[in-house]
């Protein structure tokens, strides 16, 4: 791994934000960190990139002009910091919320987006403390931008993530009552999670659909405010759920078994 994180850190001062790197080196690092991906899935080598020195090198690229590099150095912090505090306590002791952020509305380039979407989800899950600054630092106004994008599904991968996202944070805090409902009646988030799920035919995404319908129903058992925004006739919410259902148990047996939690959470925001 020394040598991987070598070739990262080569011409690492003043490499950054200033469009330095020659295209060999551009590729030479993308290849590096796409190496670095693959060695940190391992728990230990995730530990040993903070004992060797190696984060500070792959948390400046974030924050390069170039896309590629930011996009794979997000790709390895995502990998460390999955279901291990170690990493996810250095990488918030580092600050790195606050430089991926930003990114969260990186309209410009979907797949550092997307992979910023990714690296949060997995710094904040099963951590509260990670959870709660994501709330104070307004991340959940990010997530709510995203979704609305994202209510024709023009990429079915990054609303994904988004929604998983907003999954995670309403799951590991508990987020007051007042931003739910401040959230919900506010915000295009419901109306957007309602015209994702009734996507119906070939542009419907099963993942997608049931993240959705979690989320939807989550807001359902928030609270009174959340309720009434949810059931304002104008949204129609009961008739895109009953159009599912139809289209679920259409499906054959296999098909119809795989999405029985979607089922489930129609039944719950039906009742």
């Amino acid at each position: 791994m020394q040598h991987t994180l070598n070739t990262i850190g080569t011409n690492f001062s003043g490499a950054f934000g200033d469009m330095s790197l020659t295209k060999d080196e551009v590729a030479a690092k993308e290849e590096a960190l796409k190496d670095l991906s693959q060695l940190v899935d391992s728990i230990d080598n995730a530990l040993a990139l903070i004992s060797m020195g190696g984060y500070p090198y792959v948390i400046a690229l974030v924050k390069s002009s170039y896309p590629s590099l930011v996009q794979r150095a997000l790709d390895v912090l995502a990998i460390t910091t999955q279901n291990n505090p170690d990493c996810q306590n250095y990488c918030l002791q580092e600050k790195v919320m606050e430089i991926v952020l930003p990114l969260l509305n990186a309209q410009e380039n979907r797949t550092v987006q997307t992979k910023a979407l990714y690296f949060m989800s997995s710094l904040i899950r099963h951590h509260e403390v990670a959870t709660a600054e994501f709330i104070k630092s307004d991340g959940i106004s990010s997530l709510v931008n995203v979704i609305s994008e994202q209510r024709s599904l023009n990429d079915v991968r990054l609303a994904t993530k988004a929604v998983f996202l907003l999954n995670i944070v309403m799951e590991t805090a508990e987020i007051p009552q007042e931003i739910i409902s401040t959230t919900a009646k506010d915000t295009a988030l419901v109306p957007s999670l309602i015209a994702i799920a009734g996507v119906q035919g070939e542009a419907s995404n099963a993942q997608l659909r049931e993240l959705v319908l979690c989320v939807l129903t989550r807001l359902r058992n928030a609270g009174a405010d959340s309720e009434q925004v949810l059931y304002d006739p104008k949204l129609n919410l009961k008739q895109v759920l009953e159009n599912i259902q139809s289209e679920i148990s259409a499906l054959d047996a296999d098909d119809r078994d795989a999405q029985l939690e979607s089922l489930e959470y129609i039944e719950a925001l039906l009742r």
